[in-house]
C-alpha cells in the first residue's frame, strides 16, 4: 500500500534526518532543543517501561474495551466507538485496503485520556528531563493538555499540517508501529495563513493547506523529517507545524508540556481562551 505524500514532502525542501539523542538533562533538553525550537527523538527512555513491547492495538481492546474514543478524520470528529469496536474496524479497513490506499483517509482515534485507562496507567513513566522542567504539572495539574492521552491509528491514518496549542510542547512516544513525521520551522510558513491559522485550518478537509502548493516560493520551505521507530520519543517544540503519517498500525502515547521558554506565550494565551476573547484557539504570532 503505497503512501499518500502531501505537499510538504513533494515541494518543499529536506533540511535533514531530525537528531537522535540518548541521556538528554533536562537542562540539556531545553538549551540545545526548546528554546531554539528545534525537534528531537529520544532514544533509552522507554527500555524499562513495562507497557513497551506489550501495548498493542489488541491489548489495548482487550483490557479497555468498553472505553469509548472520539474517532476522526484530519482534525474533524465523526463519531464515538468503544475501543472494542475501532479495533475491530482497523482489522477490517486493513483486510480491504492492505494493497491499495483508498481516497478517503481512515478513522483516526485521537486524545483518549490515560487517566480513563487505569490499567495503563503503570505501564510507563514519564521521563525526567519533561517532569522536572513541566510548568502544567507545578501550576495546572487538571489541565487536558497537560494529561497523557493514546492516538491509534491504522496503517494509511495521518494527521494533517498542524501545530499543537496554547504555545505548548509536545511529545509523542512510539510503542508499537512506525510513524513518519515532517516537522516545519515556526517562521517558514509565517505569513501563509490568511485571516489566522486556527481559522483557516478549520477550513480545510484535505491533506494540505489550500493553496500551499501554488504558494511562492514553497520549493524554498525546509522541513526535517524522520520515521519515529517503536521504543522512540520525538519532542515537537513549541509552534513547529508538523504532520505525521502512520507507516503501520500504530499506538503511541502523547502529552504536552510548558517550561520557561514558551510559558509566557502559553499564559497568555490562555487567559485569552479561559476569558472567551479566544475561543481556546490561541493565535501564533502572525498567522
Amino acid at each position: 500500500m503505497s503512501r499518500r505524500k502531501g505537499v510538504i514532502e513533494r515541494r518543499c525542501r529536506l533540511l535533514g534526518d531530525i537528531p537522535r539523542r540518548r541521556g538528554l538533562t533536562a537542562r540539556e533538553l531545553q538549551a540545545e532543543y526548546l528554546k531554539p525550537r528545534l525537534p528531537v527523538v529520544l532514544q533509552g527512555c522507554m527500555d524499562h517501561w513495562p507497557g513497551f513491547g506489550k501495548w498493542n492495538l489488541d491489548y489495548v481492546a482487550e483490557v479497555h474495551g468498553d472505553v469509548e474514543v472520539n474517532v476522526g478524520r484530519l482534525f474533524h470528529i465523526e463519531r464515538k466507538m468503544t475501543l472494542r469496536d475501532y479495533v475491530d474496524y482497523v482489522a477490517g479497513w486493513r483486510r480491504e485496503h492492505d494493497d491499495v490506499l483508498p481516497d478517503e483517509l481512515p478513522l483516526y482515534a485521537d486524545g483518549c485520556m490515560v487517566s480513563t485507562l487505569p490499567k495503563l496507567a503503570d505501564d510507563f513513566q514519564i521521563p525526567a528531563c519533561f517532569t522536572e522542567l513541566d510548568w502544567f504539572e507545578r501550576f495546572l495539574p487538571r489541565h487536558p493538555l497537560g494529561q497523557g492521552y493514546l492516538l491509534l491509528g491504522p496503517k494509511g491514518s495521518m494527521t494533517k499540517l498542524h501545530i499543537d496549542g496554547h504555545y505548548s510542547h509536545a511529545w509523542v512516544a512510539q510503542f508499537a508501529g512506525r510513524k513518519r513525521w515532517n516537522i516545519v520551522p515556526f517562521d517558514a510558513l509565517k505569513g501563509f495563513f490568511p485571516g489566522g491559522y486556527f481559522d483557516y485550518i478549520a477550513e480545510w478537509e484535505g491533506i494540505d493547506p489550500p493553496g500551499l502548493e501554488e504558494h511562492p516560493g514553497v520549493e524554498e520551505i525546509g522541513y526535517h523529517s524522520t520515521v519515529l521507530e517503536p521504543g522512540e520519543i520525538i519532542v515537537a517544540p513549541s509552534g513547529q507545524f508538523h504532520e505525521v503519517y502512520n507507516l503501520d498500525d500504530s499506538v503511541a502515547l502523547s502529552s504536552n508540556f510548558l517550561e520557561r521558554s514558551n510559558a509566557r506565550k502559553a499564559a497568555w494565551s490562555l487567559l485569552l481562551a479561559r476569558t472567551g476573547i479566544r475561543r481556546a484557539k490561541p493565535r501564533y504570532g502572525p498567522f
